[in-house]
């Protein structure tokens, strides 16, 4: 976990496509993808409980998008 001080800028939490920019600057073409699969199920009926559960995801699409890999240069 990040934690950064300057001065009176306090950053406490950076993540994904994050960042502290000062004087000058460019950030071109900046991208972030994600994919989370979270499953939990469903409970009906009366005083159900769930304790140290233990669950199972089948994700079978192999994959969620495509993402074009470009290739940065500086100048």
């Amino acid at each position: 976990m990040a934690h950064i001080h300057l001065k009176r800028l306090e950053i406490h939490a950076v993540s994904n496509v994050s960042g502290v920019f000062s004087g000058q600057n460019v950030q071109h073409k900046w991208r972030y993808s994600n994919k989370q699969n979270e499953g939990f199920g469903t409970f009906t009926g009366n005083a159900n409980v769930a304790t140290e559960g233990v669950n199972a995801l089948l994700d079978s699409d192999g994959i969620d998008q495509w993402v074009k890999q470009t290739v940065v240069e500086s100048t």
